[in-house]
């Protein structure tokens, strides 16, 4: 009955954005292209795809896939020697201007902390105290009439109590189980300021600067129904809250000049770009936190994630757990994530830089970007088309792509020098990661080929390196890699996703030896999530679109 609901309240939806209006049947048949058969490409494409589907492994193939492989240190200096001159190339340099924004950063001076903690020191704090605590704050802000709070009312008293028990029980435990180091001082400063009201907005939840907190009830409960997790409208107030423990206060954040800051993300309100700005950074750690306080998976910003959960999976083959990389976004300084990500030299820092803002563009197109990117074609910056973005976000896919694929190739041959693993375990990973490609740039799709052609040879090119540097220690020659790792991609389960059936909950996945368990159940839901994009291998692709086109 859920489900029906679900798919209900679904179809309301698209209807509502859509309009209720149907063509007619004349209509329906004269708007209908007439089918194109398919291309050579797409017909070898499905030939390779389902080559192996439905086969089971042979005993050579099994006896393989349980052999233990190392890679030698001749091996992984060989992919670290290419890795370095695999510089992907990112477009807009001239609009992005990444100096001037870091230049910025570098001269900040931020002030020594005050370590005088009038709400952390007073942790735990209860739900009683912090309902009264907010309505003072509350009562204190309405008092003074402006523009600015004209917007904004109380909360019903139920659910305000109901709103702050949860701040109260978020605040407490991830103030008792973190350190945020410096970030304390904004922190209390957040805590102490924190006012929670309603107000005009389409949004279920918000944080803004200066500490106010608005929530619009029927979105937050709406939530339970919709998704059908009964702790989706606590996640959406918890979500929030993990933006407050990002959020420098607003003293600092004018001491330092600044317009905004969340974590490493600095804005400042007079450069033509600000490109150390990441909102999909903020939001999808925020999401992801706020999922794992409540041990249920992300409900919103589910494409956001997706590129998190891409860095995610290179950050576990070096030993770190899934919560790490979200936890960045509550701590301040770039140099902190550069040595998280494993970025030492200055070109590595640019080029993880230029990643994190090129997945900015993607996922937000900032309106400052936007605004350079629209003078220098000559469009109308007020016009942002949906022809414009999708022709600006494709050719930032390919760089994106290959800085990510870089780390993963790089960790994982440092993991298979320092610990190796199996070649089942090889291949689920290898598997896995170009499934998660293909959901980011459709590798295999013919039509996008002008836009892939360099990703394909780029990727290919580095993953020839990478079998080639495997030859030294396996006794199989790069082909016969290739060929096993094609067969073992071709066998790969796909869980079933359904609106009506409900998703298939995977745990058939192969348990990587090296990786914690926390890493495992992680990889798990990874899995469950990117198969949806399988396909042939990205070096399949490559031979049969580049040999037809």
């Amino acid at each position: 009955m859920k489900r029906l609901l679900v798919l209900f309240l679904c179809m309301i939806l698209i209807l509502t954005s859509c309009g209720t209006q149907t063509d007619s049947p004349s209509d329906l048949v004269s708007s209908t292209p007439p089918k194109e058969p398919p291309s050579a490409a797409s017909l070898a494409i499905e030939a390779a795809l389902t080559r192996y589907e439905g086969t089971e492994e042979t005993k050579e193939e099994q006896a393989l896939l349980t052999t233990k492989v190392q890679l030698s240190e001749e091996g992984l200096q060989a992919v670290k020697k290419y890795l370095t001159t695999l510089i992907p190339v990112y477009p807009y340099e001239e609009i992005i201007q990444l100096e001037t924004a870091y230049a910025r950063y570098l001269a900040l001076e931020h002030p020594e902390d005050s370590k005088s903690y009038r709400m952390v020191s007073a942790l735990p704090i209860s739900s009683d105290a912090m309902l009264e605590h907010v309505k003072a704050n509350n009562d204190a802000y309405l008092a003074v009439r402006s523009i600015e709070n004209s917007v904004f009312r109380p909360l019903e008293d139920d659910y305000l109590a109901w709103v702050c028990e949860v701040v109260a029980d978020t605040v407490n435990r991830e103030l008792t189980e973190q350190d945020f180091g410096d970030r304390l001082t904004s922190v209390d400063w957040n805590l102490k300021n924190l006012k929670i009201l309603t107000g005009r907005t389409v949004a279920n939840a918000s944080y803004l600067s200066g500490s106010l907190m608005q929530v619009r009830p029927s979105g937050t409960d709406a939530m339970v129904t919709i998704t059908g997790d009964e702790m989706a409208a606590h996640k959406t107030i918890t979500h929030e809250v993990e933006h407050l423990l990002q959020n420098m206060s607003t003293p600092m954040q004018e001491a330092l000049g600044l317009s905004q800051n969340y974590g490493f993300c600095y804005q400042w309100e007079d450069l033509e770009v600000n490109s150390l700005y990441y909102t999909w950074f903020m939001e999808s750690s925020a999401e992801r936190l706020a999922a794992a306080f409540y041990g249920t998976n992300p409900t919103t910003y589910k494409s956001m994630i997706g590129y998190l959960d891409s860095l995610t999976l290179p950050a576990l083959l070096r030993g770190k757990q899934p919560i790490e990389v979200p936890r960045l976004s509550q701590q301040s300084y770039l140099e902190t994530v550069f040595a998280f990500f494993d970025c030492q030299s200055e070109a590595e820092q640019r080029e993880f830089l230029n990643l994190l803002y090129a997945i900015e563009i993607i996922q937000i197109t900032p309106d400052d970007f936007w605004a350079g990117y629209a003078s220098s074609r000559g469009l109308d910056a007020t016009l942002q088309t949906d022809t414009d973005l999708i022709v600006l976000r494709k050719s930032l896919k390919t760089p994106v792509c290959l800085t990510m694929s870089k780390y993963f190739y790089r960790d994982l041959s440092q993991l298979l020098a320092s610990d190796g693993m199996t070649f089942r375990e090889l291949f689920y990973l290898m598997s896995m990661w170009e499934f998660d490609l293909n959901g980011h740039i459709l590798y295999e799709d013919e039509t996008r080929l002008q836009d892939t052609k360099e990703f394909l040879a780029s990727y290919t090119n580095l993953q020839n390196c990478f079998f080639e540097a495997l030859t030294l220690s396996s006794n199989l020659t790069a082909e016969e890699l290739r060929e096993a790792f094609t067969a073992y991609l071709g066998r790969c389960e796909v869980p079933r996703h359904s609106l009506l059936y409900g998703n298939e909950v995977w745990t058939n996945g192969t348990y990587i030896t090296a990786v914690s368990s926390e890493g495992n159940a992680f990889l798990d839901t990874f899995y469950e999530t990117v198969s949806q994009n399988k396909t042939v291998p990205v070096y399949v692709a490559t031979e049969i679109l580049l040999s037809n086109n």
